[in-house]
């Protein structure tokens, strides 16, 4: 485990899934136990690969099997590169549905 995935786990409530390729911060959230992607990250030299895709793809079968009903994932759009964020997150079929302080809420069922 990477000296990152130790700090997410001590300092807050989300756990890590991290490969040689990146990482993805999540937490399940509320009484559906929704399925909540912080963070997605790919090495800029294995992107456009589906190493991500591979990453989220594992979390939500895992979701399902615990009995999520959603997965929701947030962009910053005045982060850098958040247009490809969001491209990303549009593809999984995620839908916006609200804007949550500066950050643009997507989500969709399980």
């Amino acid at each position: 485990m990477s000296m990152y995935a130790d700090y997410v786990k001590e300092r807050t409530s989300r756990s890590i899934l991290e490969t040689e390729y990146g990482f993805v911060v999540f937490s399940y959230e509320g009484e559906d136990y929704t399925l909540f992607i912080h963070e997605l990250f790919v090495r800029k030299e294995s992107r456009r690969r589906g190493h991500g895709a591979r990453m989220i793809e594992e979390l939500i079968l895992d979701a399902g099997k615990r009995g999520a009903q959603q997965i929701v994932g947030c962009v910053d759009p005045r982060a850098l590169n958040a247009d490809e964020s969001m491209k990303i997150i549009l593809a999984y079929g995620l839908k916006p549905y609200g804007i949550h302080g500066e950050f643009v809420a997507f989500g969709r069922k399980i």
